[in-house]
């Protein structure tokens, strides 16, 4: 049906977390290169989210807040970001907010609609986080499968209805890791990165007067 000849056969590679990780830490070391220097590989939880049945590392965080005038503004730093990553042979779900899960929220559950400034780019204005995400499903605050079953359960399917729904009583049923997600995603809470350190990297020279096999000047040089 695709065209292809009969004696072609499917290339089957065994998926890897860990070379994962590594090539997610290589695009983040490229990202402070060019574009923030605080910059985090997420953090995941214990138990997997509601959505995504791969339990890893799949997204990268930047503090962009003392850059985007080198940019222009956020939409310049979006512009920007999909450059450098369309070089390195990706292509991303990119979003600018005030706040980490407010940001993550969007990049993941944003839909062209919601004030898009480019295909899969999105620049949440300061203070509308909420608003932004009422109409986005209870998966993009990073909850767990269980809450989220529970929830579904209850008739809670968006964002929007859960913020309605008083607190105290979310978190004496459901815990308080919910109530901490919406607080995230809210901007009423921070969430501190741990930003990705590129391997050092130290190198010296030293001429010699002259060339030299001599392990013993060899060795007195290098101490």
């Amino acid at each position: 049906e695709m065209g292809l000849g009969s004696d072609a056969q499917p290339r089957l590679i065994r998926h890897d977390c860990d070379r994962d990780d590594e090539a997610l830490r290589i695009i983040a070391w490229e990202v402070q290169k060019q574009i923030t220097p605080l910059v985090e590989t997420e953090t995941i939880d214990e138990k997997p989210w509601a959505g995504f049945p791969r339990h890893q590392r799949e997204s990268l965080i930047g503090d962009v807040s003392g850059v985007t005038h080198l940019f222009e503004n956020e939409q310049g730093l979006l512009a920007a970001t999909h450059r450098l990553l369309k070089r390195m042979g990706f292509y991303a779900r990119i979003a600018t907010a005030d706040s980490v899960g407010s940001a993550w929220a969007m990049a993941h559950f944003g839909t062209k609609d919601q004030a898009s400034v480019a295909p899969n780019q999105w620049c949440i204005p300061p203070g509308s986080a909420k608003s932004v995400l009422n109409d986005l499903p209870i998966e993009s605050l990073r909850i767990d499968v269980p809450t989220a079953q529970t929830l579904t359960r209850l008739g809670i399917e968006r964002a929007g209805e859960l913020f309605q729904l008083p607190r105290d009583g979310l978190a004496a049923r459901l815990g308080r890791h919910l109530v901490q997600r919406m607080e995230q995603a809210s901007g009423e809470r921070e969430e501190p990165l741990s930003v990705e350190s590129a391997p050092v990297n130290d190198q010296a020279v030293l001429d010699l007067e002259y060339p030299t096999s001599d392990q013993a000047i060899l060795a007195d040089r290098i101490r």
